[in-house]
């Protein structure tokens, strides 16, 4: 077992994504207001970058109003046009200064606006926006006890973040993430699943890419744009945790869209095909079980391919992806004390076909030995050491349940 880590929470915003409008001065004659599509937002004193959208079918302008005697920090891929556009750049610059500084974005359109505030963070108060507001350092994932957790090792060099959520009412994990420096990218991504977080809300899906505020621009791929190879072709913004799991809202939506979540995929025969089914697979599991854990990942040793993320760094491509699923009901009739588990295991290339069979599927003890770190340390403590090395150990080919 490995122990020692960093772990950083970083907690949302508090505000929820803004679809206020105001009338100037007209009667309400049903037309639709324009929606400024962003949380209110408390950023790092580094630059920071993330896409906004803009909702109207009419013409539109983009207005910046200042606090203070700074201004001109914001600024906009455009500041005006016609109809909707998702994939509109704020770029905020580096803050220099040791004070916190605020402005107020307003989208106007056909007499009516709405607004939404930024607040910028100073060098004095730290820049970190919206990160870390708890931090940890040497405390193993096995002492937070998330039954979706790897291990964890003081020595690689790695860093340990959670983004939490609001669900029900309450504060709770969104996912976690190993970040690797080196290679620009989350070795894993871990969160629990139950069906109710992919609940079918067509209004939930955003496309807001942005950069992560607790990382700097300089130690995170900024893919607002997506991945671009040699040949001046696209990589598939490809989601660890996927877009679709986290339906419920547009806040919890909004949070899979960090760059961090994203890797280079490739998209034909790969995203749009194997992996997809994959994800649609886990969304199923999930609504016949209590929870499900997950663990998302992407290898990168032995990767010859680099693409350029927008700032030109080098992203490397990853060779394979894996996914490791635990499967919990209190009734169930297979397994060990309500548990299963699988791995899954892809070569990262073109496949095909898009069918998930038992081809790729293996034991958490398997896919263990394959990534060389403990998965799923925390379930001993649940359900203790012989019925834990039974569900790792279980051939996932061998249970029906995983492939009805």
């Amino acid at each position: 077992m490995f122990s020692g880590m960093k772990k950083y929470f970083v907690w949302a915003l508090s505000a929820a994504v803004l679809f206020s409008a105001v009338s100037c001065g007209k009667e309400d004659d049903g037309i639709e207001p324009p929606y400024l599509l962003v949380r209110e937002l408390t950023v790092p004193s580094t630059a920071y970058e993330q896409f906004i959208s803009v909702t109207t079918d009419g013409e539109w302008t983009l207005n910046v109003g200042y606090s203070g005697s700074q201004s001109g920090w914001v600024t906009f891929s455009q500041d005006k046009g016609v109809g909707t556009i998702t994939n509109l750049h704020l770029i905020c610059a580096e803050n220099t200064g040791d004070n916190p500084r605020t402005c107020q974005i307003t989208l106007s359109s056909r007499g009516l606006s709405s607004s939404v505030s930024i607040t910028q963070d100073g060098k004095s108060s730290g820049g970190g926006g919206t990160t870390p507001e708890n931090t940890f350092d040497g405390v193993p994932s096995t002492s937070i006890g998330w039954l979706e957790l790897p291990a964890t090792n003081a020595s690689d060099g790695k860093d340990f973040f959670t983004i939490p959520m609001t669900f029900g009412g309450k504060k709770t994990r969104n996912y976690s993430f190993y970040w690797d420096y080196s290679n620009f990218n989350a070795s894993w991504v871990a969160y629990a699943h139950i069906k109710d977080y992919h609940k079918n809300n067509t209004g939930a899906r955003q496309d807001d890419y942005k950069t992560f505020p607790g990382l700097s621009l300089a130690q995170q791929p900024v893919a607002i744009n997506g991945f671009k190879d040699g040949n001046n072709g696209w990589y598939a913004r490809g989601h660890q945790l996927p877009q679709a799991d986290r339906r419920y809202d547009r806040s919890m939506n909004s949070d899979a869209n960090y760059v961090i979540n994203l890797t280079p995929q490739i998209q034909e025969g790969f995203n749009d095909g194997i992996w997809a089914t994959l994800e649609a697979k886990v969304r199923n599991w999930a609504q016949s079980s209590d929870t499900v854990y997950v663990v998302t990942g992407c290898v990168t040793k032995g990767s010859t391919y680099y693409v350029l993320d927008n700032l030109g760094k080098h992203i490397p491509v990853p060779t394979a992806y894996y996914k490791a699923v635990l499967r919990y009901k209190s009734d169930a009739t297979i397994g060990f004390n309500g548990y299963i588990a699988m791995g899954y295991y892809l070569e990262h290339k073109a496949y095909s076909s898009g069918s998930v069979t038992k081809e790729h599927a293996m034991s958490i003890d398997d896919l263990e030995t394959k990534l060389g770190f403990d998965l799923f340390p925390n379930l001993v403590k649940v359900i203790g050491e012989p019925a834990a090395a039974n569900v790792e150990k279980q051939d996932p080919t061998t249970v029906t349940w995983w492939w009805l």
